[in-house]
């Protein structure tokens, strides 16, 4: 039941409007491979959590936005650097648009 959702990726109607919305998105053929993505997202997101609340001693944060001739959507996208008490340095996107 739980992987009824995710394979609306296989269906025509589904890749046709997601192509209208963005021709440039690369469409997932796989439910696993969304699947994976979205495990693989929320995993970098744990980590970067348990940075912040547990390591973190200096944080900045930068917004870089660019365009591409060859797409006429422009991007977007901010970005955290942060510095840990053990001196590492760790960089992530946090947003993008």
């Amino acid at each position: 039941m739980c992987n009824m959702v995710l394979t609306v990726v296989k269906k025509d109607e589904f890749r046709s409007f997601l192509a209208y919305l963005n021709q440039s998105f690369h469409r997932p053929r796989s439910p696993n491979t969304v699947r994976q993505r979205s495990i693989d997202n929320f995993e970098r997101k744990v980590r970067l959590a348990k940075i912040l609340q547990d390591k973190m001693s200096h944080s900045n944060s930068s917004i870089d936005g660019w365009s591409n001739p060859n797409y006429t959507m422009a991007v977007i996208g901010v970005l955290a650097h942060f510095t840990t008490r053990d001196r590492d340095t760790w960089d992530d996107v946090i947003a993008r648009g």
